[in-house]
């Protein structure tokens, strides 16, 4: 069946300002808020603390750190089905391959210490960003490797240790923006990091904005081969 992920998306308040905790306390209570509202449904519905830290707190671990033991704590208190929801935590910068391990030295740090089993890792992959977030149409046709792919998954999945699920939240290529049409660069692409993230039993997402990123066109339910190149 479908599962629903419910983030904190666009919180300029906390990447916009210097790190205090006064913002703690607001997204404290901004968790509790979104607990309590959605306590009694089921776990078809997934919590994911913070999407992809950045601005003033891109590289501050100790405040990616306490926004993400704030929420656990709060969610997993809270009762109904929260007791066991599934939780994603993102790590600094982006959410990058290597921000989990940049923000928590060692799988047994991360709130739950690595034994909760309704807890998983998200990470996002956008390389090489000469590809992924091209800056004219020549960019689509830029060259890429599976072996770069595998480099920066076998390092989160040696750091997850097998204790923590992985899930790729995001990946994708602004091929609409400058562009236009897609190509079988970009398809390929699309197919070695589902393929991948399949191999290694990972969730995965990707990311479609229905503009520059576009996975479906909403006029006519088409994918331009994106559909079959993620889902084969």
């Amino acid at each position: 069946g479908m599962y629903v992920v419910l983030n904190t998306h666009h919180e300029d308040w906390l990447f916009d300002r210097a790190w205090s905790a006064t913002q703690l306390a607001v997204f404290t209570r901004l968790w509790s808020d979104i607990c309590d509202i959605f306590q009694s449904r089921a776990y078809g519905l997934v919590f994911e603390v913070v999407n992809e830290p950045h601005g003033t707190i891109e590289s501050d671990s100790v405040a990616v750190q306490a926004l993400n033991r704030s929420a656990y704590d709060v969610i997993r208190a809270c009762g109904g089905y929260n007791a066991e929801r599934i939780i994603i935590l993102d790590g600094e910068n982006w959410g990058s391959p290597a921000s989990l391990r940049a923000t928590w030295s060692t799988v047994t740090e991360i709130p739950g210490g690595g034994d909760d089993p309704y807890v998983m890792g998200s990470i996002h992959y956008y390389a090489p960003l000469a590809l992924t977030h091209a800056t004219s149409a020549a960019g689509i046709d830029t060259p890429w490797t599976v072996a770069a792919i595998r480099v920066s998954f076998d390092g989160v999945a040696t750091w997850a240790d097998g204790r923590l699920p992985i899930y790729v939240g995001e990946f994708g290529v602004n091929w609409n923006q400058h562009a236009g049409v897609i190509n079988d660069n970009v398809r390929d692409w699309y197919a070695a990091v589902a393929s991948e993230s399949r191999s290694r039993g990972w969730a995965f997402a990707v990311w479609d904005d229905g503009g520059w990123f576009r996975v479906m066109r909403r006029t006519d339910q088409s994918f331009n081969g994106l559909q079959d190149a993620c889902v084969p």
